[in-house]
């Protein structure tokens, strides 16, 4: 689901025109995506595991970003990684 989604920038780009995100593009977007899974899944699955997955996302990077103290510790621990494994794949939402 992220590769297809990040592939179809309507979709999470509030920079792209309003004219380019209309309710109706982004249906035919959405319908594209559930084809492209074979139609395992229904448009509003697909849109519930969009949103968590974005929502995950959102949270890894907050607690990436917290105050980290300063010292022999702090190299230690801003080298952790984030606890939510798809964090790489759904870097492209750090561009918009």
């Amino acid at each position: 689901i992220i590769n297809l989604i990040s592939q179809k920038r309507a979709l999470f780009d509030h920079w792209i025109p309003a004219s380019e995100r209309s309710t109706l593009k982004k249906t035919v977007l959405w319908q594209e995506i559930c084809n492209s899974l074979g139609g395992t899944l229904s448009i509003i699955e697909i849109k519930k595991r969009w949103r968590y997955l974005r929502d995950c996302f959102i949270k890894a990077k907050k607690k990436k970003r917290t105050y980290i103290p300063s010292g022999f510790a702090a190299e230690a621990l801003s080298t952790k990684r984030s606890s939510f494994r798809f964090y790489e794949q759904m870097k492209f939402l750090d561009d918009v």
